[in-house]
């Protein structure tokens, strides 16, 4: 019997940080009697994940997330390599168990409210270095300061976090990135389903219309 279900991660060890990429599919929604479409689109999310202080493997319960639309991968496509790209996200409290809680994941809170005050915001910038490397690095900021600790979480923050990637392992992530597109947009799964109706249509109603002219 074949597994129903797979987790599909790409994972970038660095000295003092990884970075891995996931996908979360999205969810979808009956339309008409015997239609399907897309309820809330997916994302790829990227998790930053600090090393231990043993010096030791990583202390995955302490992960970032930050969350990718099919725009923002879009994005990150086009611009790198060569330029920098900067995306900030505003944060939520307590949302999916993330640190800072953006969400993202499966079975994301909806409807979390921003944190009063002045927000805090997540942001990802991505540089290019030499030799065709590129560093990746999250942290919190407010008011343009960064080093801030997100929103319900006490003591001193693990981030900024970076993970800096070489040129192989760069092409690995934007082949990820551009191969996930249609999937988090559900637009293979759609296009899958529309082509099985057509084919179904055609074979019941029309199997004989080439004799017919």
């Amino acid at each position: 019997m074949m597994p129903r279900r797979a987790f599909p991660q790409y994972t970038i060890f660095g000295p003092d940080s990884a970075m891995s990429v996931r996908a979360v599919l999205p969810t979808f929604k009956r339309a008409g009697t015997d239609g399907v479409s897309v309820e809330r689109r997916g994302k790829l999310v990227l998790e930053f994940v600090p090393r231990n202080n043993t010096g030791s493997g990583y202390a995955w319960m302490e992960k970032t997330l930050f969350s990718l639309t099919a725009e923002e991968v879009g994005l990150l496509v086009g611009q790198l390599p060569g330029n920098a790209v900067e995306l900030c996200h505003p944060t939520y409290g307590g949302v999916d168990g993330d640190v800072g809680g953006e969400g993202g994941g499966e079975g994301a809170t909806t409807g979390a409210r921003q944190v009063g005050g002045d927000a805090i915001e997540k942001v990802l910038t991505i540089d290019p270095g030499e030799g065709a490397t590129l560093r990746f690095r999250v942290d919190y900021m407010k008011g343009g300061v960064a080093g801030q600790a997100p929103p319900g979480v006490e003591g001193m923050p693990t981030t900024p976090l970076e993970v800096t990637i070489q040129a192989g392992e760069f092409e690995v992530f934007k082949s990820i990135c551009q191969t996930s597109i249609p999937y988090i947009l559900g637009w293979n799964t759609s296009m899958d389903i529309a082509s099985a109706a057509a084919i179904s249509k055609g074979i019941s109603g029309g199997g004989n219309d080439r004799y017919s002219y």
